[in-house]
């Protein structure tokens, strides 16, 4: 089944299957189809039918191990806010998801990971203190003749352009603020990355629609049912 929690500001989901957690995410299934998405092990088409029961992730074959990195990296970090900031829950029983683990991950372990990740976040906030805070790369080098770069550093750099923030990178990446956070903290220490103001991406404009045309009232797509005046239960 799954575990729906609630706080100030943090909706969630834990999917525990019978091996253990298959997925938790503060994600609507939208977002999180994108985030996978933008991730580059899957494509649209393909989760599409993940989504239908077509496919599944044990379909990828020599990209599974990435994609359940990925998801764990997602779930770790979904327990870990829901812990810090939920309040409330309830308990659906028999609920799936399709963008769950093929292998779920063990209760215990990463519960354990969640726990950690307040000291982890507390080391990353020692170098970047605001995740809003434009990153850029640095062009003096200093004494360093070479540059060694693992594929994780390698990637943020690619998606770094002129200057980002730490949730513009991990959106575009499809992976979690924390784990662009951890690698820019490290990059910034050996003088690679500097920086520098709160970043604000500019919205694309959209198109002006024809006087005579109304525009149709939007459509609710949403995981999250608001409840009732009844109180869910306390954590």
């Amino acid at each position: 089944g799954s575990v729906e929690v609630r706080g100030e500001d943090i909706r969630g989901r834990v999917f525990v299957a019978k091996k253990g957690i298959a997925l938790a995410t503060t994600s609507e299934d939208r977002d999180l189809h994108k985030h996978l998405v933008n991730s580059g092990y899957v494509d649209d088409a393909f989760l599409r039918k993940v989504v239908s029961g077509e496919s599944s992730f044990s379909d990828l074959h020599d990209r599974e191990s990435v994609i359940i990195d990925l998801l764990r990296e997602i779930t770790v970090e979904s327990l870990y806010h829901l812990g810090a900031k939920g309040a409330t829950f309830e308990v659906t029983e028999d609920a799936v998801t399709a963008y769950g683990s093929p292998r779920p991950f063990e209760l215990e372990a990463a519960l354990d990971d969640s726990r950690s990740r307040a000291d982890e976040w507390a080391t990353v906030h020692e170098t970047i203190v605001d995740l809003d805070t434009t990153i850029r790369m640095n062009r003096d080098a200093g004494d360093l003749d070479e540059i060694n770069l693992n594929r994780e550093a390698w990637r943020l750099l690619c998606e770094l352009g002129a200057g980002a923030s730490v949730a513009a990178i991990a959106e575009r990446l499809g992976t979690t603020e924390f784990w662009i956070a951890k690698v820019a903290a490290e990059l910034t220490e050996r003088q690679l990355l500097v920086l520098g103001e709160a970043w604000t991406e500019q919205p694309a404009p959209e198109p002006a629609l024809p006087a005579a045309i109304d525009e149709p009232a939007a459509q609710a797509d949403s995981w999250w049912v608001e409840p009732q005046d009844e109180a869910s239960p306390e954590i």
